[in-house]
């Protein structure tokens, strides 16, 4: 599901509930982005990205999720892809970052 990069990918990263999650927003500050997840369980969570150098971002809010895929890339970087479960939809959301760690939520329930 991580269409046209293939060749490039490493693995399936990011805990399991992920999985048909709901990307619901994103916060960028300096070198730190954190993505907002609501699992298919309704459990809040976030993943915060840190020494990210790239991000590219098209209409990922709203996205459902199939996983987050690694990629490969130059140390001390990893790719991170978030596979959107339509590949019809143009949400996208492509981070390049030292490393990431799942947080609590601290997003307000919609």
């Amino acid at each position: 599901m991580c269409s046209g990069v293939e060749n490039e990918f490493i693995s399936y990263v990011g805990p399991p509930d992920l999985h048909d999650g709901i990307l619901t927003g994103i916060d960028s500050a300096e070198d730190t982005v954190t993505v907002w997840v609501r699992s298919y369980e309704g459990r809040r969570y976030g993943l915060t990205f840190h020494g990210v150098i790239h991000q590219e971002a098209i209409e990922p809010v709203g996205m459902m999720l199939y996983a987050l895929c690694e990629l490969r890339a130059s140390p001390p970087y990893h790719r991170y892809v978030f596979a959107n479960w339509d590949d019809e939809e143009p949400g996208r959301l492509r981070i390049t970052a030292e490393g990431f760690q799942e947080i609590e939520s601290q997003e307000p329930s919609p």
